[in-house]
């Protein structure tokens, strides 16, 4: 779904000379702008934080300095949409109160968890808000100063778009070995988006990605040196020996169990930089390497479809492919013994004739040779 740009909207102040403003939404670590083209997603919903500019003068002191997440940019200027325990629009992000009597602040450092902007009064699932508002909508953020006169709007209103939904499940994946490696392919699906008005009417509607961001390899056993969760006492080769999930994770297993994702485990960090393999690919790829893998290894991959919100879905596994060594013509040449090194005879502006009918029956004869030794007893 596509989002208005970010939209500051001025609001009422107080009735002395006061401002206040807040600028700069941006995911804290990644340190990527929230606007309409990467709004918060359930992965910032989960881990992340918003980091904030909060900047306020006035001739009167305040008491508090809140927040507040409303449905629109101008609920939270009334009264009612804050304190109505039946229909409010408007609510005080729990954790988001400055206290101090206090003229003037600013803080460009100001951090809120990003479930409390997407969801105020939810219960911190990351699935489906408690503002009824849907699993994509813009909330707006506004500044409440409290005095001993009362409660009073200043300010502006800050759009905090979001996007719950998940891109699409990758399908038909299929995986082919080679040396050391393993090439995944796959086809996406199209995506069903739910929203959700204020006077409470659903809409579904089914369509193919516009915002997804790329896709991801899983594979399963993880390189050497990374154990998994096994449940099972003793180690092989100082790692834990095979459990029932993920198999022997010192390349040792003969089998080839099976490989499936949790929900919980796409958005947990730890988890999945354990069984990455490689960076992300582009929004338009439909197939991928996994590579440093070990030949006579058996493996299983999944492949994640990430979008521009960071919500992730995963395929089912891949088939069980075992990486093996290739032997090329060189190789099998000097095991038959043959000393030559590799030349190239490709034809290039200036070549002369005869030497590339040399290299042409260089490469014959070697052929011969190859062919005569492996025939003898």
């Amino acid at each position: 779904m596509k989002f208005q740009g970010a939209l500051i909207v001025g609001l009422s102040l107080l009735a002395s000379e006061a401002s206040a403003q807040l600028l700069t939404p941006v995911r804290v670590g990644a340190e990527t702008a929230v606007d309409a083209a990467r709004p918060l997603g359930k992965l910032d919903c989960l881990n992340n934080s918003v980091r904030i500019q909060v900047n306020y003068t006035g001739d009167t002191t305040f008491n508090d300095l809140q927040m507040w997440i409303g449905t629109d940019a101008m609920t939270c200027a009334t009264a009612t949409s804050r304190t109505s325990t039946t229909a409010a629009t408007c609510w005080q992000i729990e954790t988001s109160t400055i206290g101090g009597s206090r003229s003037s602040y600013a803080d460009s450092n100001f951090q809120i968890p990003a479930r409390y902007l997407i969801d105020p009064v939810g219960d911190g699932d990351c699935t489906s808000p408690g503002t009824l508002r849907g699993t994509v909508a813009t909330n707006y953020l506004s500044l409440i100063v409290t005095t001993s006169a009362g409660q009073n709007m200043v300010g502006t209103a800050l759009a905090i778009p979001y996007d719950l939904n998940p891109p699409d499940v990758p399908t038909n994946v299929t995986a082919v070995p080679g040396e050391g490696a393993v090439t995944v392919s796959w086809r996406a699906t199209t995506t069903t988006s739910s929203t959700t008005d204020d006077s409470g009417t659903s809409t579904s509607t089914t369509t193919a990605s516009t915002d997804l961001a790329g896709f991801y390899l899983l594979c399963t056993p993880p390189a050497a040196g990374d154990a998994d969760a096994g449940t099972d006492a003793g180690t092989v080769s100082g790692l834990d020996v095979p459990d029932l999930t993920f198999g022997d994770d010192a390349g040792t297993s003969s089998t080839c169990p099976a490989f499936s994702v949790s929900d919980a485990q796409l958005y947990d960090t730890a988890f999945f930089n354990r069984y990455v393999r490689g960076a992300r690919t582009s929004a338009s790829a439909t197939s991928a390497t996994a590579d440093n893998l070990t030949n006579g290894v058996p493996y299983r991959c999944v492949v994640v479809a990430e979008d521009n919100a960071g919500n992730r879905s995963v395929s089912t596994s891949s088939q069980c492919v075992v990486p093996l060594p290739v032997t090329d013509f060189w190789e099998r040449y000097r095991e038959s013994g043959g000393a030559a090194q590799p030349i190239s005879c490709g034809a290039r502006p200036g070549a002369r004739t005869g030497a590339l009918l040399a290299c042409i029956s260089l490469v014959a004869t070697a052929v011969a040779l190859v062919g005569r030794r492996r025939r003898k007893p």
